[in-house]
């Protein structure tokens, strides 16, 4: 049998690690385009021997196919990836867990370890009381084990912010300094206007039937309580779009609004190209960003919009780019807390707006006019060991507030952390944004770095041949025998072409002296031809002076 598993993962994250069993011993993949990734494995898999595949599907998921698996059998599969921890508060970081298992394990299992923390991590979301964190040398730890269990979609725990740990790391990598760093950026909050009418559309194709339905009425009921008094047009959106009601709130009731939502049924796919924004000063959308029936692409407006997910398997890149380029804003429900959600909602956002001109540093991410919210993360390229930058954040394009940053390399320096990875990892997250434009080079990133991508995969092959077979760079493990085996085909491959040039060389020889006696040949009748024009010459004069001699007038010369 074939095995798949299909996972997702958290916004801005992608896939580094696949390693999968191979005759008892794990075989770490290696990047490949992703269309000839699918070739290869199926090719392979029609022999009947090990091939595994690591690819990325729509929005944040991620699929993985091994074969085979063995009546009785089982496979060991290993996925890595790094990722940012984004702030929960001012004093915490939040890490969470997703998973989206169809049914029952008959096993699972879960070990957490928090390195070098000062104070015990807290569970902030999960029904899972067991999940405690206890002291072991140098880390807090926690572990769950279950048997025939179902995991939740996502368990969140809030990490404590250690002081003492410095805001910027930095790795040399062939001349060039990467940095990444860390900073909290507060700014004034500017309010926005209260609008008075509102397009709600609310995605109910049944991809969004797992959706965190509380969260999303949590945000709604936070809102309306804020501004009062407004007009809510509701849209359902799934393979149609179809206007359903208005509603008026008053006073922040919208109880109404609330028991349709509450009991709204999912079904079919969904098609963007139906969506329509005219009639209302902004837009809450709420979705998972997946358009299973047309392209994914919402058409232009100059109206605001709000895109919001709590859907763990939501194309984030997507949804952000798609809220950016109206001036609305992007809420993660998944990634942020209810104040800071609504905060978006309410106020107009502080943005990045770059670094102050410095010729010596270049790649900073994230792009100009990504909001800021509390904790800000940014990575770039130092051409100088030593440097300074200068963060600049505002409104619309106004400078509203600077931080300066230190860089260098001889006292941030960190082993700790691949930060060349991490930059890699926010560069493709910036360029998928707008995926068409970028596709080539976001191919090329994800290749050098092993980072899963649209357009790139992670491929395990059963045996060095196969990888030479397929013109794919194998694992470390492999590369020595690799090696030496294209080496022995070159010297074959020289050997050959050594041998072709010398039968060539022979047989243009031969060609030479045939075509020497050609010329000989035809330089002898070119001198005959002469002689004989000339003997005919002389033979008509001759015949014709005997013919006047004779007066055989009428003789016709040449039948003579």
């Amino acid at each position: 049998m074939e095995a798949e598993l299909i996972f997702p993962l958290p916004e801005n994250v992608s896939v580094s690690r696949y390693a999968i069993d191979i005759n008892g011993k794990l075989r770490e993949a290696v990047p490949v385009n992703k269309n000839k990734g699918k070739q290869v494995f199926e090719a392979i898999e029609h022999r009947r021997v090990d091939p595994g595949l690591l690819e990325k599907v729509d929005g944040n998921n991620f699929k993985t196919r091994i074969y085979p698996l063995m009546p009785n059998g089982e496979r060991t599969v290993v996925i890595g990836y790094e990722e940012e921890l984004s702030a929960f508060d001012k004093d915490n970081l939040t890490y969470q867990l997703v998973s989206r298992f169809p049914k029952k394990l008959d096993q699972f299992e879960i070990n957490v370890s928090v390195l070098g923390a000062e104070s015990a991590p807290i569970v902030a979301e999960s029904s899972e009381k067991e999940i405690a964190f206890s002291k072991w040398n140098q880390s807090f730890q926690a572990s769950i084990k279950k048997e025939n269990y179902q995991p939740e979609e996502k368990i969140v725990l809030k990490i404590p912010i250690q002081q003492n740990i410095p805001s910027v790391v930095m790795q040399n990598a062939g001349g060039q300094y990467y940095f990444y760093g860390n900073a909290f950026v507060e700014g004034n909050k500017s309010a926005k206007k209260t609008p008075a009418s509102i397009g709600l559309i609310w995605d109910n194709s049944l991809s969004c039937q797992n959706r965190d339905l509380k969260k999303e009425l949590n945000l709604l009921n936070s809102y309306f309580q804020k501004i009062k008094n407004t007009k809510v047009t509701l849209y359902f959106l799934n393979y149609t779009f179809e206007k359903q009601q208005e509603y008026i709130i008053s006073n922040g009731n919208w109880d109404a609004l609330k028991s349709v939502l509450e009991k709204t049924r999912y079904d079919g796919g969904t098609r963007y190209s139906q969506l329509n924004f005219t009639a209302q000063d902004e837009y809450l959308f709420f979705t998972d960003g997946l358009s299973s029936l047309s392209e994914k692409l919402l058409p232009k407006t100059k109206k605001p919009i709000y895109t919001i997910t709590s859907s763990v398997s939501a194309d984030f890149a997507f949804l952000n780019f798609s809220s950016t380029k109206t001036g609305g804003n992007f809420i993660n429900l998944n990634q942020i807390n209810d104040e800071t959600a609504l905060d978006k909602l309410t106020n107009t956002n502080l943005k990045f707006l770059g670094i102050k001109e410095n010729l010596t540093v270049t790649d900073l991410f994230p792009m100009e006019g990504t909001s800021v919210s509390g904790n800000f993360s940014f990575s770039g390229i130092s051409l100088n060991p030593k440097n300074e930058i200068t963060l600049l954040f505002g409104y619309s394009n106004e400078v509203v507030s600077e931080k300066k940053i230190t860089l260098d390399a001889t006292v941030q320096n960190s082993s700790d952390i691949n930060i060349e990875k991490l930059w890699a990892q926010k560069k493709i997250a910036n360029l998928e944004l707008q995926y068409a434009k970028n596709a080539d080079e976001i191919e090329l990133l994800g290749k050098k770095f092993g980072i899963v991508t649209k357009n790139t995969s992670l491929i395990v092959l059963e045996n060095v041949r196969d990888y030479i077979m397929y013109d794919i760079l194998p694992p470390t493990e492999l590369r020595a025998e690799f090696d030496q085996i294209k080496k022995q085909e070159r010297d074959a491959t020289l050997a050959q072409q050594k041998n072709n040039w010398e039968s060539i060389e022979s047989y243009f020889n031969g060609l030479d002296v045939w075509w020497e006696k050609i010329l000989s040949i035809q330089a002898l009748k070119k001198w005959q031809n002469q002689k004989i024009a000339t003997y005919k010459d002389q033979i008509i004069m001759l015949l014709s002076q005997f013919c006047k001699e004779t007066q055989m007038l009428s003789l016709d010369l040449f039948q003579v």
